[in-house]
This record gives C-alpha cells, sequence and structure tokens, in this order.
C-alpha cells in the first residue's frame, strides 16, 4: 500500500526579527530547537507512522510569516477565488492508494493553494484523509467543500481536527490517535 501526505504548511521558517516578535503565533510549534508549521509537525508524523511519501503544497509567490500580513493576503485570495500557481509540479499519483491531506484554517476555508493542488492532482480511486489545525472554531465546511473538488476520491469522513496551540507531544498523541482510529474502520 503506497500512502503520500500533501500538506500547506504555514510560511518557514518563522522569522522573529522580522514579524514582529520573539514569539510565534498560532499555527507554528516548536521543534528540536526549530519553529515549524503545525500542519508540518503533523504531516511529519504520519510521514512516519504510515511510512508514506511526501509533498509539501508550496506557491511560487512567497508568503510573509508576520501574521498580520498574512491575514490581508489569504483574505483577499478567499475573496477572489484565487488558485495560486504551485512551486512544484504534482508527484506521480499513479500508485499510491492514501492521500493524507493537510492545511491549516484560513478565514473558515483551507487555503486556496489547497484547491489548486485538488484541481490538478488526479485522486480518482484514491482514499484521501484529511488533517487540519485550527484556532478554535472548527473546519466550518470544508470536509463538504474538499469532498466535491476532490474528484474520484473516496473522502475519509472523520478528519483530525487539532488544535494549533498544542504542544508538539500533543500534537503527536493527537495524530497517532487519529491514525489508529481510521486505518482500524
Amino acid at each position: 500500500m503506497s500512502n503520500l501526505v500533501a500538506y500547506f504548511s504555514h510560511p518557514d521558517p518563522f522569522n522573529p526579527e522580522g514579524d514582529g516578535g520573539s514569539e510565534p503565533p498560532s499555527g507554528y510549534v516548536q521543534r528540536d530547537g526549530s519553529i515549524v508549521g503545525t500542519v508540518q509537525a503533523m504531516a511529519e508524523v504520519i510521514k512516519k507512522l504510515t511510512d508514506a511519501s511526501s509533498y509539501r503544497i508550496q506557491t511560487k509567490k512567497v508568503y510573509p510569516s508576520y501574521f498580520r500580513i498574512l491575514e490581508q493576503i489569504t483574505k483577499g485570495e478567499k475573496q477572489r477565488g484565487d488558485r495560486p500557481e504551485l512551486e512544484e509540479p504534482i508527484p506521480d499519483l499513479s500508485s499510491v492508494e492514501n492521500v493524507f491531506l493537510g492545511y491549516p484554517m484560513w478565514w473558515m476555508d483551507a487555503p486556496m493553494a489547497v484547491y489548486s493542488f485538488l484541481e490538478k492532482a488526479d485522486l480518482s480511486g484514491k482514499e484521501l484523509y484529511l488533517f487540519v489545525a485550527q484556532s478554535d472554531y472548527g473546519i466550518a465546511d470544508t470536509l463538504q467543500t474538499i469532498t466535491k473538488a476532490a474528484k474520484g476520491a473516496k473522502v475519509n469522513q472523520t478528519p483530525l481536527v487539532a488544535s494549533c496551540y498544542l504542544t508538539l507531544t500533543q500534537l503527536q498523541q493527537e495524530v497517532a490517535t487519529w491514525l489508529y482510529k481510521v486505518s482500524s474502520k
């Protein structure tokens, strides 16, 4: 069984000098002396536990890690329905059976780059599992919108919805528990 972890995470590296403070905002987690996006940390655990390959959904446009600027940019993208151009081509998915798709919640939706991925990836016949980092308001209706956008995929209806305020250890536990739950169904 072949697995792929595709994920969009907060911009990195977090730059405290250029980003207005020494503490990372929500959406980032401390790991081995560095600061990475919460979704990236979750993706790394899934990759390790499922023996998956990974694809980071990155756009040609570089997003700032400073929250107030990022917030305005992403709000405009959502309002316009933008589909940012991806930095790297999507890998060959022909031998992949399971795709784990991760993203942070931005403006009660997945980042528009996730929809760029979904529109370009051939997910026909694949099992799609969602994992999401959110700030206390859940995943809104993204389970439905991604199910609709992921043409031909069978979307698992039990997404992992983790708070972006968790520590790395807490995230690792949440991911492991969720993987056990969805794999035993």
